[in-house]
């Protein structure tokens, strides 16, 4: 059973409670211990702070982990003191107890985080390593140190850099181009403002879909305010997207009904811009090919959409799409093979599709964007196949 003891009788009275972005500290720092694994916690708390934070505990559904609240640090015993130790005052990411669990199990002495010469808040103590106390000073004599490639702990333990911690670590690996450095910035943003108030992540998402959805009958108008507008909504909705997500996990918020509903919300969404994007140019131009090329299309994207939820259903278990491509165990390795990666990866992206659609309507060229996804469903119908075969 891995056990950690989470300290907090070197800090002011009160700090186990104090909120940030609405929620206890102490009740961040087990959840984030319970993600790494945590089987057992101890809370070592003030006299004046014990009652309380039982109550927060009890109160915290989130908490499946087993847990006991305690005022005095334990007298000096291999059995009682090997394990994570932890200082309660400063944030910290479950990868910073991971990584402590998963090097330092079989180790005879004191290890500590580190990351840019920071010493962090984390350490594993051996059997027989002498006790730490606390608070504990930088400069530690016989401790080997984990260096860290990432943050993975806060630096300070101020308010206001415990919320910029909190916040960047909201960035996803996962993020494209167009994510990374437009929509979360302006998507963390508006979660830094609205997380402080009671706002679920599925009242954002029913926000999504209302802005999303509204792109079909403005695109519909077949005028250049018309394509611009539901262009906007149509990116728009994606930046609010990554607002419910970024929400859940910010606030330990997550369910499967979250996940499923953010799926179905994106599809509907592009489903409903593409239906406005065809019928506006039909309307634009009624001789044209618009309506047949329309129906091909979102036929065409609802041939990759069905698989996928097919895959989620049976095979992942969760409405959470980014599994299916999280499950890739090799690159491409011909050219076509490669094209058809890079068109996946980049272009049919839920955050450069929405970009790139508001752009060219706000430049008055929606039939860039209308060629260019006909055109994208081919490659993108051969990639579900490839896909559906290694899960099949």
């Amino acid at each position: 059973m891995s056990k950690a003891t989470i300290v907090y009788i070197h800090q002011p009275v009160g700090t186990p409670q104090a909120p940030i972005f609405g929620i206890p500290r102490v009740i961040r720092s087990v959840l984030e211990a319970q993600k790494a694994g945590i089987d057992l916690v101890t809370i070592l708390v003030h006299p004046n702070d014990r009652d309380p934070v039982r109550v927060i505990l009890k109160e915290t559904k989130k908490v499946v982990v087993e847990w006991s609240v305690i005022c005095d640090m334990p007298v000096y015993r291999s059995d009682t003191w090997s394990g994570v130790w932890i200082d309660g005052g400063v944030l910290f990411r479950s990868a910073a107890v991971t990584a402590i669990l998963e090097s330092c199990a079989a180790s005879s002495s004191t290890v500590a985080l580190r990351h840019q010469g920071v010493v962090g808040p984390v350490w594993w103590v051996d059997s027989t390593a002498p006790p730490l106390s606390f608070p504990v000073t930088p400069d530690l004599h016989n401790v080997r140190y984990l260096e860290q490639s990432t943050e993975s702990f806060a630096a300070s333990d101020s308010l206001q850099h415990s919320e910029d911690f909190l916040i960047r670590g909201l960035v996803k690996d996962a993020d494209g181009v167009v994510s990374r450095n437009i929509n979360r910035k302006i998507s963390t943003a508006i979660t830094r403002r609205i997380a402080h108030y009671p706002v679920h992540p599925n009242a954002v998402t029913a926000v999504v879909a209302l802005v999303g959805l509204s792109s079909w009958p403005i695109g519909w108008l077949g005028t250049y305010a018309g394509f611009a507008i539901a262009g906007f909504a149509y990116w728009f909705s994606a930046v609010l997207d990554g607002v419910d997500g970024e929400l859940s996990r910010l606030k330990y918020l997550g369910s499967p009904l979250g996940a499923w509903l953010d799926t179905l919300t994106d599809d509907a969404v592009g489903t409903a811009y593409l239906i406005g994007l065809f019928g506006g140019l039909a309307t634009m131009a009624p001789d044209g090919i618009w309506a047949e090329l329309g129906w091909f299309t979102v036929v065409a994207f609802w041939t990759t959409v069905v698989p996928r939820y097919w895959l989620m259903i049976t095979k992942v278990g969760s409405g959470d799409h980014q599994k299916i491509s999280a499950s890739r165990t090799k690159e491409a390795n011909t050219t076509f093979a490669k094209l058809v990666d890079l068109v996946a990866k980049t272009v049919f992206r839920t955050d450069f599709l929405p970009f790139f659609g508001m752009m060219t309507s706000i430049l008055g060229l929606p039939q860039i964007f209308a060629w260019s996804f006909a055109i994208g469903t081919i490659p993108a119908m051969i990639e579900t196949v490839v896909t559906l075969r290694k899960w099949v």
